[in-house]
């Protein structure tokens, strides 16, 4: 089943896209051109070849940085496309590569725990586009308050795993 997460279908296209110069996120009012190449640099690890510790470990520092990318320091770089920006699309597309490793082991666990950790990957893909739409608004707050959602969806996918194992 797939999520219906707007982020992980554009990040999906994206990653496809990354060959041919076009990074996660791309949109027609905002150039990502002088990062192009690095975009795609993270997705080359397929989300099968990925553990569980992996992927989640991937989603958990990218949410890091994601958090660290609002920091004063970081702030003009992440809101002029600058090289905040580049990295954090190539955190996002190593997140969207774990989320989708753990969608695919979400079918091998019990029914319920399945359910809970899918809603969990697809609430936590939501906060993610949100954080992003934000990041282009250059809405720090909203941003921020994105980031912490993110860090309790990440919880819940935790605990939909630890009660598997």
């Amino acid at each position: 089943m797939k999520l219906k997460s707007g982020f992980l279908a554009m990040a999906t296209v994206a990653t496809l896209w990354g060959a041919a110069g076009d990074p996660v996120f791309a949109d027609s009012g905002h150039s990502h051109s002088s990062h192009a190449e690095s975009a795609s640099a993270e997705a080359a690890v397929p989300a099968d070849s990925l553990t569980r510790e992996q992927a989640l470990k991937a989603i958990n520092d990218a949410i890091l940085y994601m958090e660290e990318a609002l920091g004063e320091e970081n702030r003009e770089s992440l809101f002029n496309d600058g090289s905040v920006m580049e990295t954090l699309h190539e955190k996002t597309v190593s997140m969207q590569e774990a989320l989708e490793k753990l969608e695919v082991d979400a079918d091998s666990l019990d029914k319920g725990n399945g359910v809970r950790l899918k809603a969990a990957i697809e609430q936590l893909s939501e906060r993610a586009n949100e954080y992003h739409i934000a990041t282009h608004d250059k809405d720090a707050e909203k941003a921020l308050a994105e980031v912490k959602k993110m860090m309790g969806a990440l919880k819940l996918i935790e605990l939909s795993l630890k009660v598997e194992q």
